[in-house]
Order: C-alpha cells, then structure tokens, then sequence
C-alpha cells in the first residue's frame, strides 16, 4: 500500500520534492530504484555502516533541483541522541537560487511527553539551525516539513519554532515562519445536513481514541520569503490533506488502528 501512495506523487502527480518519514534502509534500497526510473533522485538519513541515522528521506526531481549538501540535524541529550530533521540544501536550477529543506520526524507522545524539557527543546534546536541559515542569508527560502507529533498549537511549533498561524503576521516579522497547517485542525465544512460524512478531521487517525481520533501531527512549514517577500509564492488552495482513495478505504473501514494521511502544498513563480 505504501508503494502504492508513493507512486501516486512520483508516478501520476510528478511532484517536484517529497519527504517521506519511518522509512528503513530496505525502504530506501526499493525506492531508489522507482526513483531512478521516473527521472528523481533521492537523498536520505541512513546512511551506510556508522553515524547518526534518521528515518527520513526526500525524493526530488533531478531536471528542477541539486542537491548541493546534506546534514543531519542532532544533539547530545541526557536521555538519547536527539535527532531535530534531515537538511537538505538544493540549487534551484531554473533560478540558480538556494531552498533549504527539513524533514523531521520527532518522538511520539507516547515516549516523550508533552510539555517536558526535552520535548520542548526539539522546536529550541530547529528554531536555532532557521535562525543561524537567516545569519548568513536573511531572505533564505525554507521549507520545513514532517511528522512532528505535536499539533500546530503545541508549544514546541507555535512559540519554540515560532510558527504562526498568521499570514500576514509573518510577513511583517520575517523571522517567523508561517503553518498553513493551523486550517486542518479539524473538519474541513464541518456538519452540512446534505453530508453528514467527513472523511478527515486531521492528518493523523487513532482508531481506538475515545474522544477525538484525529490529530494534525504532520504539517509544512515556510518561511516569510513563500508569503510575497520574493517570486516564490505559497499557493494556499494547494494546502492540505491527500485523498488517495484505495488508501484511505484501507485506513478509515478496516482493522487499522493509527495511520498518518499525506499531505501537500505548492508554491509557484
């Protein structure tokens, strides 16, 4: 199923950059091979024998990007080795301009809870990293993106990293960033009594939660420069959650108990 979604956005939809979490080095091996095939090319976080490891990766197509360097994002921790995001820095081709991706993939609630130190300082850590990118390039284009386990509300995102829900806020305060996430927080119409059926409520489903099964763990991030600040521009229709029906059957009706939904966003000249 999972080869399935990632065809979908390599195969049907030819994305120009996709980050994918949780993904093993038997993932990356299968994955560099369909790459290779429809003209992408492939940057992870596994790297071979010793070093830090991150479960992410991203796939890019070769004929818009290069990808210039790579570096995973970590920091000693009493507990553990805190791994913030896999950064990638490509050259735009047609632009000759620089993009700055992160994928991160943070610790479940489950293992770190909310509001503890630890947690806290994974938005402290990649805030610090955004911050030191605007030290040497103050109009850099950043897009950060992942499974953060933490909603868009949570204060890892909304104060650590500074992630605003506000538009026309981060424009102002270009050292802010800007989660058009914020607008999946919930039912996208709401009750109707025409369609009383929502399909998603979040990105993340937890079949068994008594209360509310949806979350809005993963989300994409960016920075003032995709808001007018330069002729890149977030296209906000292009915002949301991606209904790959076979997919989403398999989630919603069957006997999964979590799953995460794939996400999108577009940003145009």
């Amino acid at each position: 199923m999972a080869d399935g979604v990632i065809a979908h956005f390599i195969v049907a939809n030819k994305v120009e950059i996709l980050g994918l979490c949780e993904v093993s080095a038997e993932d990356i091996t299968k994955l560099k091979t369909l790459c290779a095939t429809h003209g992408y090319g492939l940057v992870d976080g596994i790297p071979t024998g010793k070093g830090v490891k991150l479960d992410c990766c991203v796939i890019y197509r070769i004929s818009s990007f290069k990808a210039k360097a790579t570096k995973i994002v970590a920091t000693p921790s009493t507990r553990a080795r805190k791994r913030i995001g896999l950064h990638i820095i490509f050259e735009i081709l047609s632009t000759a301009e620089t993009l700055h991706i992160f994928v991160s993939h943070w610790p479940s609630v489950r293992w770190i809870n909310k509001g503890t130190a630890v947690r806290l300082s994974y938005g402290i850590d990649l805030r610090k990293v955004v911050s030191e990118i605007w030290e040497n390039d103050p109009e850099a284009l950043l897009v950060l993106m992942g499974d953060y386990n933490d909603e868009p509300f949570d204060e890892p995102l909304a104060f650590n990293l500074e992630a605003s829900r506000d538009a026309s806020f981060v424009y102002n305060k270009p050292k802010c960033l800007y989660n058009p996430f914020w607008r999946r927080l919930g039912c996208i119409r709401g009750y109707s009594r025409n369609n009383s059926t929502e399909t998603y409520a979040g990105t993340y489903f937890y079949k068994v939660d008594k209360v509310d099964r949806w979350r809005t763990y993963d989300q994409i991030i960016f920075s003032s420069e995709f808001l007018g600040r330069s002729q890149w521009h977030l296209d906000e229709a292009s915002v949301g959650i991606v209904d790959i029906p076979q997919y989403t059957k398999v989630v919603l009706e069957k006997s999964m108990i979590f799953d995460h939904f794939p996400i999108t966003a577009t940003i145009e000249q």
